[in-house]
C-alpha cells in the first residue's frame, strides 16, 4: 500500500520542482495540499490496520524535529524558508519502513545528505568548467591563505569536540558526515552569537580540549580524521562563501525583482560591501540598506532600492545578483534517493563492501 505515498511524493515533487524552476518560488498552497493529501493516506493505512499508530506518531516527531532543523538552517543562512517547509513536507510523505541504511535515530538527516551530495556534484562540475582559469585560482588563493588555513585548523578542533559530544548525546553515531553538518551548523551558531570575537570563544574551548581530551588528540586515529575534518571543511566553506561570488551577474536597479539575492552588502549610506569569508558575522541589521537573506529580495526592499538609487545613495545603475539555481529539484532527487537506497547512499554503497 506504500505505493500511495510514493505517488504523492512523485507528483509533488513533479510541482514543487516546475514552480521552483519557472517562478523561483516554492508555493505554500503545494505544500499544504500534498500534506493533506499525505495525512488522508496515513488515516486509510490506520483505520485498515496497515500501519500501526506507533508508526505514524514516529512520523509525526520526525516531521516535527525536521521542521525545527530545517529552521534552523534557514536561521543561519544554509537555505531558504521555502527549502526548510519543503522538508519537513517530504519527511511527512516517506513511510518509515524506508529508512533502513541509517547510522542515526533521526533517519530524515538521510535526505539531507542524499540531497546535497549531487548539489555538490553539480557545483563542483560547474566551477571547474565554467568561470575563468584566473579567477578560480585567485579564489583558491584566498582560501589556503595561512590565515585562513589556521581558522578552519582552529574551528574543526574546538567545535568538532562539541559536536561528537552532542551526537553521543543523542544517541548518533558520530560518522564523517554528521561531524562536517554539524561544525558548519555550529560555527555559524558561535559566528552568530559572538561576532567578532568568536575566534577567542574558539581559542577558549580548544584549550579546554587540549587539557580535557589530551589522551584522545595525540592519537593517530584522531589525527588521520582531524585532517580530512579539516579539508572538508575548508572546501565546504570554499563552496558556500567564496566560489558562490563566482557566479554572479549585473542586474540594472530597475530590473531588480522580487526574490533576487544580492551578492553585495548595502549600507545606508550606499557603500557596497563584498562578501568575504566571515563578513556575514559582522553585519548589523541597522546599518544595511536591506537585510541580507537567502529568500532575496521582498517588494518593500526591491521599491527602497529604486528610491536609493533616485535619492543618490545608490551611485551606479547596477547591483550584483546571485546566481542562484533552483534547490527543489535537487531535494527531490535526494528524496527518491533515500527511497531506492533505504536512507543515506553512502551507508548503502558501504554496505556492499
Amino acid at each position: 500500500m506504500y505505493w500511495l505515498f510514493y505517488l504523492i511524493i512523485i507528483i509533488f515533487g513533479v510541482v514543487v520542482s516546475y514552480t521552483d524552476i519557472n517562478v523561483g518560488k516554492i508555493r505554500n498552497k503545494h505544500l499544504i495540499i500534498f500534506s493533506l493529501v499525505g495525512l488522508v493516506a496515513y488515516v486509510f493505512l490506520l483505520v485498515t490496520n496497515y500501519i500501526e499508530i506507533k508508526a505514524f506518531a514516529s512520523i509525526m516527531v520526525f516531521t516535527i524535529i525536521g521542521f525545527f532543523l530545517g529552521f534552523v538552517l534557514w536561521f543561519f543562512g544554509m537555505w531558504s524558508a521555502g527549502d526548510a517547509k519543503l522538508y519537513a513536507a517530504f519527511i511527512f510523505l516517506v513511510p518509515i519502513v524506508e529508512y533502513k541504511h541509517v547510522s542515526t535515530v533521526f533517519s530524515p538527516l538521510s535526505i539531507i545528505i542524499n540531497t546535497f551530495l549531487p548539489l555538490f556534484v553539480y557545483y563542483l562540475l560547474r566551477i571547474l568548467f565554467f568561470p575563468p582559469f584566473k579567477t578560480k585560482l585567485l579564489v583558491l588563493k584566498k582560501v589556503i591563505h595561512p590565515k585562513n588555513i589556521l581558522t578552519y585548523l582552529l574551528v574543526v578542533f574546538s567545535l568538532g569536540w562539541i559536536v561528537r559530544w552532542v551526537l553521543f548525546y543523542f544517541l548518533i553515531e558520530p560518522n564523517f558526515f554528521y561531524i562536517i553538518i554539524g561544525i558548519v551548523v555550529l560555527s555559524r551558531l558561535f559566528i552568530y552569537l559572538f561576532k567578532e570575537h568568536y575566534i577567542i570563544v574558539m581559542v577558549v574551548i580548544a584549550i579546554f580540549r587540549v587539557l580535557l581530551d589530551r589522551d584522545f588528540i595525540f592519537t593517530p586515529e584522531f589525527v588521520t580524521s582531524y585532517l580530512l575534518v579539516t579539508i572538508a571543511y575548508a572546501i565546504i566553506i570554499m563552496f558556500i562563501y567564496e566560489m558562490s561570488t563566482l557566479f554572479v551577474k549585473k542586474v540594472k536597479i530597475d530590473d531588480l525583482e522580487e526574490g533576487m539575492v544580492l551578492a553585495e552588502l548595502i549600507t545606508k549610506e550606499g557603500k557596497r560591501i563584498k562578501p568575504t569569508t566571515y563578513s556575514y558575522s559582522q553585519i548589523q541589521k541597522k546599518g544595511l540598506l536591506v537585510e541580507y537573506s537567502v529568500d532575496g529580495l521582498n517588494d518593500k526592499e526591491v521599491v527602497k532600492l529604486h528610491r536609493a538609487y533616485d535619492d543618490g545613495i545608490l551611485k551606479t545603475n547596477y547591483l550584483f545578483v546571485q546566481q542562484t539555481i533552483p534547490f527543489a529539484p535537487f531535494m527531490f532527487l535526494g528524496v527518491l534517493l533515500t527511497i531506492v537506497f533505504n536512507g543515506n547512499v553512502i551507508l548503502f554503497l558501504k554496505s556492499l563492501f
